[in-house]
């Protein structure tokens, strides 16, 4: 029995490096360790320690089966954080820690013309401590700002880890990457803000109080220092919508769109900016142009019935866009030509899609597509289809890419018609499907067949790390395993995470103590299953053949309990 007031809580002695002697005041906080390479600072929990003594509760996500590493911070010190990890049932834990003693690190911030600011925001994020910012202000909670002083100087502590430092002010903004054995932030000059406003229209008509989202091109990956920025604006009963705090960068803007809520929207535009310091922007989203009509079409699928609103279709231009940032990592394909559906599959795919002009088309449930205000150009209609998901879209079930010539007389007219567009789907296997010859690797590390399972019901079961639908339904599915622990039932686990390495310690977390299958998010198991979204669910029976598929737990819950009782 474990007292969960003792085992939350990490205890410990923090002193000075060079002399041994305690810190008399610092800052101790849970870093909750989501993945190997995914971590965040809870700096609402930080705790002060007193005479190097300090006592930091793990109490941060509530998951008992999450780990958690410890930042340390001090004046004079180089910040830290912990490589040990920590559970909270783990036992009430000690981590002793010595500090190196470090300066802190100057910086001043200036306006465009060498002047010293004062009271600007200064703001710094890293790997593991990633500040929520939104329309080019910090967030009121969970960040850390600091304000430069009348000389326009700040200080920040020197630190183990690389770091983006970011100035804010009415008079533009600034950021500067460090290495960890930088010894200065130096001089910050300011940008002057760039602005956006314009209107939202849908077939020359105003769409009012619609969500528009300017994107920045660059994202930072994990490791990387970064931080997680939010612009946003909403339309008023004339689809008018303004940004008054966009930094001069790359950026896309469209409104929100997409197959999970009911929008006024048949398509969304969106328009990639190349912003200059102080420039200010007009623009249009789904104006004048041509109105494109089609009906997307399964086919493959016999009598199965499939709504097309499940899709993530894009009419992208060949011609109209931005130059690929610099400073992102390169692509991993060669964007030249009509679009290639090897494209889609790349990690990479939407931050190219970002830098051209393209519509995201929402379909009707029956195909029916609109998609408004294109102009003149040549294009490529991508189709991608699935099937209804219960948790988190993965493999498409169908796809296709057609071209789309719009013309200018296209646009004179106000349409073009591209009829139907026929998509080959695929169709998973049915209820009394013969599933003998899948095959999976058990527990042991052993490759069997269904076939050699006779006596068993075989359970499949989809999931994957960055699915929040698949962890939430972890707890049922453990508890039912183990009620079903002397029944004639072979669990399979099947994950599709790109990273295996970070499936791995997640099942280990989590205590899937059952056969896994780490098969990456491009298998052929995937496509033979026709899986569309995660979790999925197939149970097959004692003769092999399939008794039955969910997306919802619920549903295969009462389906095993129906086989097994």
């Amino acid at each position: 029995v474990i007292r969960l007031a003792d085992a939350r809580v990490v205890t410990g002695v923090v002193t000075d490096a060079a002399t041994g002697e305690p810190i008399k005041k610092f800052l101790a906080m849970p870093v909750i360790v989501f993945r190997p390479d995914f971590y965040h600072t809870r700096t609402t929990d930080a705790k002060v320690g007193q005479d190097g003594k300090y006592e930091l509760p793990l109490t941060g996500s509530g998951d008992p089966n999450d780990r958690y590493r410890v930042r340390f911070e001090a004046d004079g010190y180089r910040s830290v954080v912990s490589e040990e990890s920590f559970g909270p049932l783990d036992g009430r834990a000690t981590l002793n820690y010595p500090l190196q003693p470090a300066p802190p690190r100057a910086g001043r911030v200036v306006d465009a013309d060498g002047g010293r600011v004062a009271g600007a925001t200064v703001l710094e994020a890293s790997p593991t401590d990633v500040p929520d910012t939104s329309n080019g202000k910090p967030d009121s909670w969970g960040t850390r700002p600091i304000t430069t002083d009348a000389t326009g100087s700040f200080h920040l502590k020197a630190t183990t880890e690389p770091v983006r430092v970011r100035a804010y002010h009415d008079l533009g903004f600034a950021e500067k990457a460090l290495a960890p054995d930088d010894e200065e932030v130096g001089e910050m000059k300011l940008e002057p803000w760039a602005t956006i406003s314009g209107r939202l229209l849908q077939s020359g008509r105003p769409v009012a109080d619609q969500a528009v989202y300017f994107y920045p091109l660059v994202s930072r990956g994990l490791t990387e220092a970064r931080f997680q920025d939010s612009y946003s604006a909403q339309t008023d009963a004339e689809g008018r919508f303004a940004f008054d705090r966009i930094p001069p960068v790359k950026g896309a803007l469209k409104a929100y769109l997409g197959p999970w809520r009911e929008s006024p929207l048949t398509s969304s535009e969106s328009l990639p900016l190349e912003l200059r310091p102080g420039e200010h922007r007009q623009v249009t989203l789904g104006g004048e142009g041509a109105t494109i009509n089609g009906r997307v079409v399964a086919t493959g699928r016999d009598n199965d019935d499939l709504s097309k609103q499940w899709s993530l279709n894009y009419l992208v231009s060949r011609d109209a866009g931005v130059a690929y940032p610099n400073e992102a990592e390169a692509l991993s394909f060669e964007p030249s030509g009509p679009l290639q559906a090897a494209w889609l599959r790349q990690p990479d795919f939407q931050s190219w899609v970002a830098t051209r002009r393209n519509y995201f088309v929402k379909l009707a449930d029956d195909g029916q597509l609109q998609i408004h205000g294109v102009e003149p150009g040549e294009y490529d209609l991508v189709i991608q289809l699935y099937e209804q998901p219960a948790g988190c879209l993965v493999e498409t079930i169908g796809e296709k890419i057609v071209p789309v010539t719009v013309t200018a007389a296209d646009v004179a007219s106000g349409q073009l018609d591209i009829g139907n567009v026929d998509v080959p789907c695929r169709v998973g296997p049915r209820v009394g499907s013969d599933m003998r010859a899948f095959q999976f690797t058990d527990a042991g590390g052993r490759v069997r067949y269904v076939d050699e399972m006779k006596g068993q019901y075989v359970l499949l079961h989809v999931w994957a790390t960055w699915c929040a639908p698949c962890i939430e339904s972890m707890p049922a599915l453990k508890a039912t395993v183990e009620m079903y622990s002397e029944s004639p039932l072979t669990v399979v686990g099947l994950n599709v995470d790109e990273d295996a390495a970070s499936a791995r310690t997640t099942a280990k977390r989590q205590q899937m103590n059952w056969a896994q299958n780490y098969l990456g998010a491009d298998s052929d198991l995937m496509r033979q299953l026709a899986v569309s979204s995660a979790p999925a669910y197939y149970l097959i029976g004692l003769d092999g053949k399939l008794v039955g598929s969910a997306n919802q737990w619920e549903a295969m819950e009462a389906l095993l309990s129906t086989a097994l009782e």
